[in-house]
């Protein structure tokens, strides 16, 4: 659903349920192989709510949307059955705001990412974690030519979220862009 008016506001809702049958999916074999196996069955049942607000048209947009999944085994055994599909998280949440101007425009982003299983048994979780994005960019013309320098980072707090079997991954993410268009 959209507002017709220039501060307009949109709300839009999905929900779906998939029942998925012979799924493979990979995992790590206690020989420290990656092998692929077949999951008999799995019931994933998810429902997305998003809102975004233009509090000034064509200046300042800000968007919120929360996500909730539930995925599981749906085999017939018992000590399989019903247990959580790993590395899918339970809920998500963001919140963004966007600015521009003539020749300025920035954006933040913040995002939270709930608990989320790391073995089959669901007996190792990864914990929850946030997540800022942040980048400043400026609009301008030499001549003929129209230049646009960015700057920004992902995971300003650098936060160390996928911790798995002791390997990080990458954290804070700084970035410099330049876009160049002529005519």
């Amino acid at each position: 659903m959209e507002t017709p008016w220039s501060n307009s506001t949109r709300l839009e809702i999905n929900a779906s349920r998939q029942t998925v049958e012979d799924l493979i999916y990979w995992k790590k074999t206690y020989d420290n192989v990656w092998k692929p196996l077949n999951l008999k069955a799995a019931s994933i049942r998810t429902a997305d709510v998003s809102l975004s607000q233009n509090l000034w048209p064509e200046r300042i947009r800000l968007q919120a949307a929360t996500n909730w999944t539930e995925a599981k085994d749906a085999t017939d055994d018992r000590n399989r059955g019903g247990r959580y599909l790993t590395f899918r998280p339970l809920n998500s949440q963001r919140i963004g705001l966007t600015c521009q101007n003539r020749h300025l425009s920035a954006g933040i982003n913040w995002r939270r990412v709930s608990k989320r299983a790391v073995l089959e048994t669901n007996s190792k979780w990864l914990g929850a974690y946030q997540l800022l994005d942040a980048r400043i960019g400026y609009t301008f013309r030499m001549r003929r030519v129209e230049m646009n320098p960015e700057i920004g980072v992902d995971n300003m707090f650098n936060e160390n979220y996928r911790i798995i079997r002791f390997a990080p991954m990458p954290l804070s993410e700084w970035f410099l862009t330049v876009r160049v268009s002529a005519p």
